[in-house]
Parts: structure tokens; sequence; C-alpha cells
């Protein structure tokens, strides 16, 4: 993925739901990378940092695909996961099903 291709803040969809301030726990000199095994969908440099490597690992292009990615974090991951990595095995697992329900509720 090129640095060109990265999802950026401005391109999230949902940008008023998310912290884009450190919280307890949180390091602020690392805001951008996780600091913790936890992943926290209402922190948005978690949450964009998640799309981004998501879609490095899958091929998928963030910006074509990084507003389903973000509407499956916030409407479809279960509450339950919370460690970084099983948020990602779950989203790489389950994302392109749930993605078409969405469009297809979307669309009509």
């Amino acid at each position: 993925m090129k640095v060109n291709d990265r999802m950026r803040k401005s391109d999230l969809k949902l940008n008023r739901r998310y912290q884009w301030t450190t919280t307890q726990g949180d390091n602020p000199i690392l805001t951008g990378n996780p600091d913790r095994a936890l992943f926290n969908r209402y922190e948005g440099y978690e949450v964009l940092r998640l799309i981004n490597q998501v879609a490095l690992e899958t091929g998928f292009n963030p910006i074509v695909c990084g507003y389903m990615l973000e509407t499956v974090i916030s409407e479809f991951l279960p509450s339950n996961i919370r460690k970084r990595s099983k948020v990602k095995t779950w989203l790489k697992a389950n994302w392109e099903n749930i993605a078409l329900k969405v469009l297809h509720s979307k669309l009509g």
C-alpha cells in the first residue's frame, strides 16, 4: 500500500463519534500507533490505524473499502471482542458478508 492509499482522518464518515485525544492508559506520544492490547472503537486514531492495517493485510484499498470497514466496526463488531488481534481476525472473517448486508440496506 502506498502512503497516498491510506485512509486519513478526513476520510472517516463517522468522524463525529470518535475521540481524538488520549485517554487514561494511552501514551499521548504514540497517537496513531496502538500502545495497548485492547482496541477502543471510539478512539479515532485506533479505528483509522486498524482500517489501514486490515486493508494492507487483505489487499483491499482503504480509500475504497474504508467506509465499509468503519461501518462494520461501528455497527457490527461484537462488544465482547476487545483485543486488537481478535478484532482484526474477526474483521477479516466477517466484514465482507456484513458489508454486503449494509450495502443492500443502503441501496434499498
